[in-house]
């Protein structure tokens, strides 16, 4: 099945594309460049353009399994969580999109959609407590001045 990677727009002379498809298009040994290639030579005063980005979509750059795992770990109830996760994983045979379904269905906020820069942000504030946290419970050490 053939994609449109390229929009035509005969009111404004131009044919648009996104800046991954342009890019492909820039290898002449791609389907991208060949096609790229029939449109300009049956529209020869048209400018090639790249579309801008959709601003409402949203996008969960840096949110990959073990983000997840992460912020999982970060709440009350991590375990219960995690075998939930562990089961998502297995069930959909580790398919991103759809365990990335899961995890946004589990951690969705009535106000807000989810936000990694907000889970980054809880992730690093549990690790700072479980190092804290460690270093209460651990003895202190005694180093001996060894200038003497």
């Amino acid at each position: 099945m053939k994609k449109n990677r390229f929009a035509i727009d005969f009111a404004k002379d131009t044919i648009s594309a996104s800046k991954s498809a342009l890019k492909k298009a820039s290898n002449p040994y791609t389907a991208e460049h060949a096609e790229l290639m029939r449109l300009t030579a049956l529209h020869p005063t048209f400018k090639v353009v790249e579309k801008e980005p959709n601003p409402k979509k949203t996008t969960y750059k840096g949110m990959g399994f073990k983000m997840m795992a992460d912020y999982i770990r970060t709440q009350e109830n991590a375990d219960e969580l995690m075998e939930e996760f562990e089961a998502a994983k297995n069930m959909f045979n580790n398919s991103y999109p759809l365990v990335k379904k899961w995890f946004l269905d589990t951690f969705k906020n009535d106000a807000d959609k989810f936000k990694v820069s907000d889970a980054k942000k809880a992730i690093a504030n549990e690790k700072v407590n479980r190092v804290k946290a460690t270093v209460k419970k651990a003895p202190a050490l005694h180093v001996a001045n060894a200038s003497a």
